[in-house]
This record gives C-alpha cells, sequence and structure tokens, in this order.
C-alpha cells in the first residue's frame, strides 16, 4: 500500500489533478443540463413530453449533481398508453412518439443514426441523445423481452415530473429504477464489464429514494427475471463498502463467495482485452460465460440464436416486423 505524507509534494500534484477534474465535470454537467433543457423544449413545442432515462435523474441522488460524470443523454418519448400520436398527413396511420420525434431532428438537418436495436442516435449540440423506442433491448434475450414490457408498463402508470430551465421533462419512479438500474447493470456486467459508478448510482439512488421503491414488486420481478442473486450482490456492496444502511434494501440470503467473485470481475474485469470481430467476440463470450449465466433466464443455445438474430435482423426491419404485428 502507497502512504504519502500530507505535505508530500506527489500528494500536493493529486489535490491539484483532483481540482481541475471537479472543475471540469462542473462545467460539463452545466451544458449537459442546458442541452437537455433545449431538447426538451424543442420537443415540447410539437407537443412531445420528454422523459430522460438514467444520467440526469440520477445525479440529483449525488451530493452534488454535477459532481456525477456525465454521459450520453437519454430520452424516451411517450405521451399515451401505446407510445403513438395520431400522424398528421394521414389519420388513419399512427406514427410512434418516437419517430416524430426524431423527424423533427431530422429537419434541423441532423443525422439520424438507425444502426441500434432499441433507440436511434443522433447529435444535438455536440452531445450524444439516444431516443429509445424500446427501453430494454428485446430482440437479444428473454430478459430483455420481459423486462421491456414490464418496464414500458410502469413507465404508462407512473413518472414524475418536474421543470428544468423553465422546461417541463419526466423522470422513472423509483420502482421503475429498481429494476431499470438492476437490469442495466446486469446486461453490461454479462456482456462486458461494470464500473464504480454502476455501484454508486445504485447506493445513492436506494439511500435517497429508498422509501419510494416497491420492494416486493421489484424483488419479485427480477426473480422472474433472474436476477435476484446479482441484485443481492449490488446491494451487498452498497452495504459494505459504501455505507448505505441495510435497512434501507430488502432481506435476502447474501452468497459471500458469489459476491467476491463479482467483486473481483468489478475491479479486475475477466476479460479486459480490447478488439473486434469474431474471434474476438468469441473469446469475450467464453470468458463472461460465467457471467452471462449469472444473470440469464435462457438456456445458452437458445440465448446464442436469438442473439444472432438480433444481429442478422436489422434494427429497421425489426421495427417494421414489430409494429406490423402489433397492427394485427
Amino acid at each position: 500500500r502507497l502512504e504519502l505524507a500530507l505535505d508530500s509534494p506527489e500528494l500536493e500534484d493529486l489535490k491539484y489533478e483532483w481540482f481541475g477534474e471537479v472543475i471540469r465535470s462542473e462545467d460539463d454537467f452545466k451544458k449537459y443540463v442546458d442541452d437537455i433543457a433545449s431538447l426538451a423544449k424543442v420537443y415540447s413545442e410539437a407537443g412531445i413530453e420528454t422523459m430522460i432515462l438514467k444520467g440526469y435523474g440520477l445525479s440529483l441522488n449525488y451530493p452534488d449533481p454535477s459532481h456525477r460524470p456525465t454521459g450520453d443523454i437519454d430520452v424516451y418519448l411517450a405521451n399515451d398508453n401505446d407510445g403513438t400520436t395520431s400522424s398528421t398527413t394521414n389519420d388513419c396511420e399512427r406514427v410512434p412518439t418516437w419517430k416524430r420525434g426524431d423527424e423533427i431532428i431530422r429537419q434541423r438537418g441532423i443525422a439520424i443514426d438507425y444502426s441500434h436495436h432499441h433507440h436511434s442516435v443522433f447529435n444535438w449540440k455536440g452531445q450524444m441523445v439516444e431516443n429509445h423506442y424500446d427501453i430494454d433491448d428485446r430482440y437479444a434475450s428473454l430478459n430483455g423481452r420481459l423486462a421491456d414490457d414490464l418496464l414500458k408498463g410502469i413507465v404508462r402508470t407512473n413518472r414524475k415530473q418536474l421543470e428544468v430551465q423553465g422546461v417541463e421533462i419526466y423522470l422513472p419512479s423509483a420502482t421503475f429504477n429498481g429494476i431499470f438500474l438492476t437490469t442495466h447493470a446486469a446486461e453490461h456486467f454479462a456482456g462486458s464489464h461494470i464500473t464504480l459508478r454502476h455501484l454508486l448510482d445504485w447506493a445513492l439512488f436506494v439511500d435517497k429514494q429508498w422509501k419510494e421503491i416497491d420492494w416486493p414488486f421489484v424483488t419479485d420481478w427480477l426473480s422472474r427475471l433472474g436476477l435476484l442473486k446479482f441484485f443481492t450482490c449490488m446491494n451487498a456492496f452498497s452495504i459494505d463498502y459504501l455505507g448505505i444502511s441495510t435497512e434501507k434494501f430488502p432481506s435476502l440470503d447474501r452468497d459471500i463467495e458469489l459476491e467476491k467473485k463479482v467483486l473481483e470481475d468489478i475491479i479486475h474485469p475477466t476479460f479486459s482485452e480490447s478488439g473486434s470481430g469474431f474471434f474476438y467476440k468469441l473469446r469475450r463470450l467464453r470468458a463472461n460465460m460465467w457471467k452471462r449465466n449469472l444473470v440469464a433466464l435462457e438456456p445458452l443455445v437458445p440465448r446464442m440464436v436469438r442473439l444472432a438474430w438480433s444481429h442478422v435482423v436489422r434494427p429497421e426491419e425489426t421495427m417494421t416486423i414489430t409494429r406490423k404485428a402489433g397492427a394485427r
């Protein structure tokens, strides 16, 4: 263990480095909020309500929101029960609200990327925006389909409204985030790795909003999704290492050996190579198989077939097939 005297030059340099990081984080956060407000205003003027997933809402759980590192702006646009609104050109046609939102952006000369399976992507004032037509990737796994249906149902009945720079936006409910943050972290954990920020986001979220979370509902659904063991690990890390009170979490049986294994992978990922291509992905899949088995409902073969099919069918085709099926 490295120990430094409080007046050592090395520690002095480190403090200046930290000071610079804090200033940069505060500046980034100010622009991040400005961009959210300006984007939500554009949607609002077209009668579209903007829900922000993850980032901004999670930052409000921090002692100082501007000290949480910013990332993409994740939006979910759905004004009514089926997430659609009548077309202005054809009353018989139903146009998804997310698609109307993209068209508004496109009319401003901004390119839209549709190469992803559950959201489009565009650049808004230098900030990457992910416009989610699905909350979870329902095509890659059975977990994703079940979670996506569940989370869309919660959004329709329960959400929070607040004002940012004079513009109304929406945030998911605490019960929604109790499920969504767990599924999101589990997907990253199984696919590659998660960082300490995922743990800190979870711990501070529970610390601040635990009384608003319907824990019996959350644990029941996480059990159905096959995520209860991973969820219990996240809770254990929050209690043991981040100082969150045990009473704020549901009481579940702990697996100390599994916790050690998961935490070790978070700090020192099982697979840390960088690269691309078939053989790289095959090596990553093999190294992370124990993690996929921890958080997956399906056996290996059906899981691989579903994952392969989700890459064969382009997102645009998948959405068309889904919309046609839903119209019947």
